[in-house]
């Protein structure tokens, strides 16, 4: 079976609230992104913190910024 090749060009972003870890309990809730490749379906998830926000999307770039807010807001 021949292996399939993808650049992973094409991406959809999601953001995300991390507010939990088992291995940390000193963990503090923290803005994650994952992208899922169109073409293969390859998904990645990243701290906010690990990523260059000129590379994020805008508009979910704010998103996950204002989550981040209002779930500070909340607790």
């Amino acid at each position: 079976m021949d292996k399939k090749t993808c650049e992973c060009v094409e991406l959809k972003w999601e953001s995300w609230i991390k507010e939990y870890d088992s291995d940390q309990p000193d963990f503090i809730p923290s803005l994650w992104f994952s992208t899922e490749c169109v073409s293969c379906g390859a998904k990645t998830f990243t701290p906010h913190c690990d990523l260059d926000e000129s590379t994020i999307p805008k508009n979910i770039l704010e998103r996950g910024l204002k989550g981040l807010k209002r779930f500070g807001e909340d607790k």
